[in-house]
């Protein structure tokens, strides 16, 4: 029975170790990160491309903070790609000042499908362009984010920047706040560990902006639910790397109802568990034929477990070994402590507003929430069909 427990505490205490370890190093090399921008170039002319799927309540508010940017007026164009819309996105975009291009082909929907053929089969618009940027359509972006990606994107060597995703609606409901700590810990602390680390940062999807080689090279090659998260590691075979620019901003609503927030989370961690099933023996494979540390540290990140799974994993390790008299009870102690300085970084090198800090005392409620969400994806039947997120307008509406 001893030697049973011995080989139990010593696979999870290597599995815990590996990922504190990783944790930490993430956590300390974003207090040291430098971004890569050069300030001194002109500013190169964008194209601002708008995803959008039935957005015609929303899509006006992310074009005017486009509109109202601190750059210059004649150095960039926002195109609004309606995709499969059934409601007045493309009417009321045009409306707004953007240009607009429909692609109708309700049998092959999704992002990823749509990006592809807009930069496969309409490529000549952007003929004009140095670079392309996405921006969701219900975000809205920072005055300085396009002057901040042109600076970024003109720094020698950098194809692909991800700026910081925050949230819009920080104050909505307790969810909400605690998105804020979320966004603040995977998009800032994450994404400015990893590049120190001298792994690559995304891109996430949104915020993103391209050389425009890159995507006019081989469309969008990604196609699952968490497209932007597969696309990285596509980009990796070629060796481009995201860089991580934290002063170019871009806020997109959270989920503020459970309904809304289930099919959120959902989303997000069905795809990213489908994601891990296919291309975990890759990425290690990679690694092992090239010895490129990119690939290892794209495989650590990939297989870091959500926060709320990491916490409960390692404090119920901690309980177990305490009571068994393990020699792991250090191991599982090290990593909930490593967790807590990743969390308070996050809200010290972002300034969280009070708030946001006191939102903390909830988060255990949170944790509860999500916990039957991580079964229904470990063993339930989750699908790999993109679903849009109902707005919080929209929600009002449907119960009026």
């Amino acid at each position: 029975m001893d030697f049973l427990l011995n080989i139990f505490f010593f696979v999870f205490g290597l599995w815990s170790f590996v990922f504190t370890l990783y944790l930490f190093l993430v956590t300390v090399g974003a207090y040291f990160f430098r971004r890569r921008s050069d300030p001194t170039k002109p500013p190169l002319k964008l194209a601002v491309v708008i995803p959008a799927y039935n957005e015609a309540r929303e899509i006006e508010k992310v074009i005017q903070s486009i509109k109202d940017s601190y750059y210059p007026i004649n150095k960039f164009r926002i195109i609004v790609l309606a995709d499969n819309c059934t409601d007045r996105t493309a009417e009321v975009s045009r409306q707004a000042g953007a240009e607009v291009v429909e692609r109708d082909d309700p049998l092959n929907p999704g992002k990823g499908q749509a990006l592809d053929w807009l930069f496969t089969a309409k490529k000549d618009i952007f003929a004009e362009e140095e670079a392309i940027i996405l921006i969701d359509a219900d975000a809205v972006v920072d005055p300085y984010f396009l002057s901040q990606m042109s600076s970024s994107l003109s720094a020698e060597g950098v194809k692909i920047v991800q700026s910081f995703n925050g949230v819009s609606n920080p104050i909505s409901s307790w969810r909400t706040s605690l998105s804020v700590i979320a966004f603040d810990l995977v998009n800032y602390i994450r994404l400015k560990g990893r590049n120190f680390l001298g792994g690559t940062a995304g891109p996430k999807g949104n915020g993103v902006g391209f050389s425009k080689e890159v995507v006019l090279k081989s469309g969008w090659p990604a196609k699952s639910i968490v497209e932007d998260l597969e696309f990285s590691l596509l980009l990796l075979d070629e060796g481009v790397k995201v860089q991580f620019n934290p002063l170019a901003k871009v806020y997109s609503e959270m989920a503020v109802f459970m309904s809304q927030a289930q099919a959120q989370r959902m989303r997000w961690e069905g795809g990213r568990w489908h994601l891990i099933r296919s291309e975990c023996f890759v990425l290690l494979k990679k690694f092992i034929c090239s010895g490129k540390w990119a690939y290892l540290e794209a495989w650590l990140d990939l297989l870091f477990p959500p926060l709320t799974i990491w916490l409960l994993l390692n404090f119920g390790l901690l309980i177990l070994a305490f009571i068994a008299s393990s020699f792991a009870v250090k191991i599982f102690l090290t990593a909930l402590i490593v967790s807590g300085f990743y969390v308070l970084s996050g809200l010290i090198l972002r300034r969280a507003p009070l708030h946001v800090w006191g939102h903390l005392f909830v988060a255990p409620v949170f944790i509860l929430w999500k916990i039957p969400l991580y079964f229904k994806i470990l063993f339930g039947k989750v699908g790999h069909k993109w679903e849009r997120t109902q707005r919080k307008s929209e929600f009002h509406d449907s119960k009026k």
